[in-house]
Formats: C-alpha cells, structure tokens, sequence
C-alpha cells in the first residue's frame, strides 16, 4: 500500500466481501469485526524544534511517552516546552479533545491515554514518541477506540506488531494489521457508560487497597514501638530485673580484666609495667551511665545501658574491598557480604560474590559473624536497616557493615535487632550520622548509643509477640497482593465482556455497524 501522510483522513480499503461483515463466533448480530485503518479518520506523531526541547522553559507543553500513566491518565512530572510559533506552524501532533494518545517507540509501546474535559492544557502537542489516533465519529467513539486499546486484546494485537530490538516499536501501518469488534453506535455508548460506571468502582476499590501496605508499615513501627517501651507485653514482678543482670556483667566484666592483667604481669609489679607506657591502659575503666534526661522512661525492671555495655564486640568489616572477586562459589572461596545483601528479612544472596580464602581469613580474623549475630548498616542510602544473621557459613564483611555480638546473658539478638529498626532506635542510630554525601555512622557511635533493656524473660516473651504481629501483618500483605491482582483482572474482565456484547443489551432498532462503515466508506471515496 503507497506511503500515507499521517495527518490525512485515511484512504478507504479495497472493497470487502459480504462475508468481512459476518461477525466471527460470539459476536452478537449487528456487530462487525473490522481492521482499525477503516474506521479512522487520521493517525499521526508529533514533531520537535531543531535542537530539541530541552532548551525550553515555557511555551506550549510537549507530551511525551512518559507522561502517560499506566491507568489512561497522565502524570504531569518534567513537562518539555516547545515554542508558541513552532506550535503554531505544526500540521500535525496537536492535541484536541477526546483524542486517544498511544505510545509509538521504547519500552512503554502501546500504552495509551485519552483526552478528556480533565486534561490541564488549553494548548499542547505530542512528539515524535506518540501517535494521535482519530476515529471517525459517524462510526465509532472515541472512548471506545481508547477502551479497546487499552485492553488486553488491544495491547496483545499491538505487542504482535511491534518491530525491532527493546527500543523498537510499532509504526503507523499497524493500523493495517489491528482488528477490533465494532457495535453500532448508540450501543458504543451504552458500554462505555455502563463500563465507566463499573470500572470506577474497581479504581475506587483499588485505591483503598493501595492505602493498606502505608498502614501496616505504621502499624509494624507502632508494635516495635510498644516493644521497646514496655507496652507491648505485661511485666512479671518475678523477672530479674535488667539493672541486676547488668551489674553482675560489669563485675564479671571487671574480673576477666584483672585476670588478663594478672595472667601479664609475670614477677612484675603493675608499676614497673606500666613504667614508660599509658598508664589507662593499665587502669579499669567504670562503665558510664546514659544520660536520660531526654529519653523515655521506662518500666520497672527496665534500664538504659550503652550497646558497648551489652554487647562484647561491636566490629565492622574490610576498609579496603578486595580487588579480585568471583561470581561463582568455588574451591576455597568464601562468600563477601556488603550492605546490598542485608535485607529485613536476613541475608539476601540473589547479588553477591565471592573472594579467596587468604583475604577471607584475615578480615575474618577481626569480624567474624556467626549465626545470630545483630548486621547493622552503617554506611549509604540505606543506613540503619538492621538483620540476624541467618547464614551458619562462614562469609566476610564490608565496612559497610557493623557486627554486633551480643551478651546472651542480659539481651537477646532479636530484641537488639527490634530495637534497631524501631522508631526510637532507629533515630537514635541514625541521628549520629555524619557526612553529606554519604550517610555514616562511625563505631564509637554506635557503641554509645543507648538501649532500653528489659529483664531477660520480658524481652524473650516481646519477641515472641513481634513475630506474631509481624505474620499477621505478613499474612494481610499477602491479601492485599492477590486483592491487587485480583481488581486488575477484574478490570480485565470487564473489558472482556464488554468488547464481547455482554456487559449491556443489544436493541434491534440499532443501525449495524456494517451498514454505518459502507456508509462511512462511501463518504471517504466521495472525500477523495
């Protein structure tokens, strides 16, 4: 077929059979299935100024691919401009009431739009991206073209004529090649008004759905709240309170020192020792309390302490990442753990590499997480997410990472891991971040920040409650999802049956839609 301008009412196809008129199985009488080149009055795309649009500020807004919505509306973020006098010389690509937009290139291809009375522009054109697709109002509505295309069926027909690699696409012939069910028009009317009714239903049910995931994020930040203030659980006045198992850790703590010192000294005395040397090396340093003037109160039994207070070791991993990484696991290779792996849930190892056993064994020898261990990020975008360690291999870290052991004997890794991520924890860890392009926390940060601490028993029974909140919330996500799933499909659904003939009754007084497209094709030929 010769080569058409795109802003032409389209030339009339060669004349069809009787038979093209017989609606295929399951379409009601009175309906044709027809190619969309018939039924068209034009198709074309829109132009650019020399040099592109970047250069300007103001104008008349260019639409663009990315400012249809995946729901037939548009979003309105980074509008391009072109000049008023390039806007006025265009024969083409200028947006009009009711006209259906369709993505024509990339990877958005055939997502479409529609201009309705809610469109924010008096003035305002498509580029190159984008087709302008008129119907021919004697034969079919504009709201109509748009549902079709927007369908499933609409979107398979235009996925088979797409061409070229990712950032292909289709071009103007498609038209020559898309079928669609065609009713008479008044009952194009009726669907669309009955289908708009129903499909605002969905979207209103939809956009209920949308809002659950926003609540129960607040709602797990509400049940880690209540943990690590007392509130989540009752307390047992038989607990040993937290105070007594933290005094009986600073004397054992104090012990092991003097032993250490002792198992140093040989016939030395401590003078003759520390003769020449720091003499606070030599000399017990008393723990410090936490100053909580302005933190909360807690409940009786509870203390604050400094992590560094509960926590025997507080480490980060390698400074210096190794050069030489694989891929693959191998013979003598160890797993290399950086902050992208850390996830709420555990380790995550769908991204991860591997390095040999020498650098694994000297940045193991000083940061060595175990299973249970508290992984803390302390560097980047994502700082302060914390997790178990869930993983009974050996791995090295990043110093993106901070390693927090803690001591069994006053608090548990689940609760310090509660802790972390609660909204008080969190802005306590977080609020000591430095720098300006990169967040950090520095270790002697970390381990001076202070933790509220239940008696032992108290907090085995919150993190017993957490996990059970926490698969609630769980189990509701996973409604949501598949409530998710199931409005589109419904949605889908909906289409389906109107573009079938069973969403509204057929009125026999209807002129059919063959008898309107001969009509229709008459008229072009006379046009021409």
């Amino acid at each position: 077929m010769a080569k058409r301008k795109s802003n032409t009412i389209l030339n009339p196809s060669k004349a069809r059979k009787e038979s093209d008129f017989t609606p295929p199985n399951g379409l009601p009488p009175g309906w044709a299935n027809v190619v969309l080149e018939e039924v068209l009055l034009s198709i074309e795309n829109g132009n650019r100024p020399k040099g592109g649009v970047r250069a300007y500020t103001s104008g008349v807004p260019s639409i663009g691919g990315e400012h249809l919505n995946d729901d037939g509306g548009f979003k309105f973020d980074n509008i391009r401009y072109v000049p008023e006098d390039f806007y006025q010389k265009l024969n083409r690509g200028k947006i009009k009431l009711q006209d259906v937009l369709i993505v024509k290139d990339g990877a958005t291809t055939g997502k479409a739009s529609f201009i309705n009375s809610d469109f924010p522009y008096k003035s305002a054109a498509v580029n190159e991206h984008v087709f302008i697709i008129r119907g021919c109002p004697q034969v079919i509505d504009q709201r109509y073209l748009f549902r079709y295309l927007f369908s499933k069926a609409g979107q398979e027909q235009i996925d088979s004529n797409f061409k070229g690699s990712a950032q292909g696409g289709i071009n103007s012939t498609f038209i020559l090649n898309f079928f669609l069910p065609l009713p008479p028009l008044p009952e194009q009317d009726r669907i669309i008004e009955k289908l708009e009714k129903l499909l605002e239903r969905v979207e209103r049910a939809k956009a209920s759905i949308e809002n659950v995931p926003k609540i129960i994020k607040q709602f797990r930040q509400a049940v880690l709240a209540a943990a690590c203030s007392g509130k989540l659980v009752e307390q047992d006045s038989s607990d040993e309170p937290a105070s007594e198992l933290l005094k009986r850790i600073r004397i054992e703590r104090r012990k092991k020192w003097e032993e250490d010192l002792h198992a140093r000294r040989s016939s030395k005395s401590v003078g003759e020792i520390i003769k020449g040397k720091d003499p606070k090396k030599y000399k017990y340093e008393e723990p410090v309390e936490p100053d909580t003037s302005e933190l909360p109160e807690l409940p009786n039994g509870w203390v604050w302490a400094f992590l560094d207070d509960v926590c025997p070791s507080i480490q980060d991993g390698t400074h210096y990442s190794p050069k030489v990484q694989y891929k693959e696991p191998g013979k003598d290779r160890y797993l290399y753990i950086t902050s992208k792996n850390i996830k709420d849930e555990g380790i995550d190892l769908t991204d991860v590499t591997y390095i040999d056993t020498k650098i694994h064994a000297d940045i193991f020898k000083r940061c060595n997480p175990e299973n249970g261990d508290v992984l803390l990020i302390k560097d980047g975008a994502i700082t302060g997410r914390a997790t178990i360690n869930n993983l009974d291999e050996e791995f090295s870290l990043l110093s993106s990472v901070a390693l927090l052991k803690t001591n069994h004997q006053i608090l548990t890794p689940k609760y310090l891991r509660n802790y972390l991520v609660s909204p008080l924890g969190f802005k306590i860890i977080t609020g000591q971040v430095t720098g300006s392009a990169i967040t950090r926390i520095v270790l002697h940060k970390i381990k001076s920040s202070p933790i509220s601490i239940p008696p032992l028993a108290e907090q085995k029974r919150i993190v017993a409650k957490v996990e059970e909140l926490f698969t609630l919330a769980d189990t509701i996500e996973a409604s949501v999802k598949k409530a998710q799933a199931n409005a589109e499909r419904i949605k889908q659904s909906l289409l389906t049956k109107a573009f079938r003939g069973e969403l509204v009754e057929q009125d026999p007084n209807d002129e059919s839609a063959s008898v309107l497209l001969e009509r229709i094709q008459e008229e072009k030929k006379k046009q021409q």
